[in-house]
């Protein structure tokens, strides 16, 4: 058996500061979506592009939430900006077949 490495991502990955305290929701929970204010100061994490309009989703401390693009752009600051390696998959061994 040998193990086989699943393949790099380069994703970017932004960090914003807030200024002024945004409103997020959290729609993973059993109890429905639940409500959340991210206070002045947060850091927050975007891994995808910021786009026009509707919804990101974003990490604040250990949760993964949604904001509405207009909040981050307007209640938030970007701090940086940087590729970071991930990988798709976990290692995993190689069968034979």
């Amino acid at each position: 058996m040998r193990l086989v490495r699943a393949p790099l991502i380069i994703e970017l990955v932004a960090i914003y500061r807030v200024h002024t305290p945004i409103v997020a929701m959290n729609s993973s929970g059993a109890r429905g979506t639940r409500f959340v204010t991210i206070p002045r100061g947060s850091l927050l994490r975007v891994d995808k592009d910021v786009k026009l309009f509707g919804l990101l989703e974003i990490t604040y401390g250990s949760e993964n939430l949604e904001v509405f693009t207009r909040d981050i752009q307007e209640c938030a600051e970007q701090l940086t900006r940087k590729p970071v390696a991930t990988t798709s998959l976990p290692l995993r061994a190689a069968q034979r077949g």
